[in-house]
């Protein structure tokens, strides 16, 4: 079957079986409970029936504030961030005795893979 046609699913511990059920109940979510293939008590395999978008993500992020995770889907970030190198400060270089000020770069790293390079005055 094609994962984008599978419902998705979760393994839950008994201590997070609660907070799951109370949830589904509210935002009524259609839900098939079975225990693990594993034989374990301890956990049990939720599949959920979701019908709309916004449904969906409710439930991922409800996923993930209890720190539950879909069967099948790892947790990587598709997004990377980027930091910003700046400096604010103009640095001072000493020529016998006498301070002077130079003037700082700040550079720009964009997810374009563009570099920006101004002169800071």
């Amino acid at each position: 079957m094609n994962k984008l046609n599978e419902n998705p699913a979760v393994a839950v511990k008994r201590k997070s079986i609660q907070a799951l059920i109370d949830y589904c109940l509210e935002k009524k979510i259609e839900l098939t409970i079975k225990p693990k293939a594993s034989g374990n008590a301890e956990e049990w395999h939720f599949e959920f029936n979701i019908s709309d978008i916004n449904t969906a993500i409710l439930m991922g992020m409800f996923l993930r504030e209890n720190k539950l995770e879909l069967i099948g889907y790892s947790n990587t970030p598709s997004v990377v961030s980027t930091t910003t190198a700046r400096s604010s400060k103009k640095s001072e270089v000493k020529e016998n005795g006498a301070s002077k000020e130079v003037p700082t770069a700040s550079i720009d790293f964009h997810q374009e893979e563009n570099l920006l390079i101004g002169m800071d005055n």
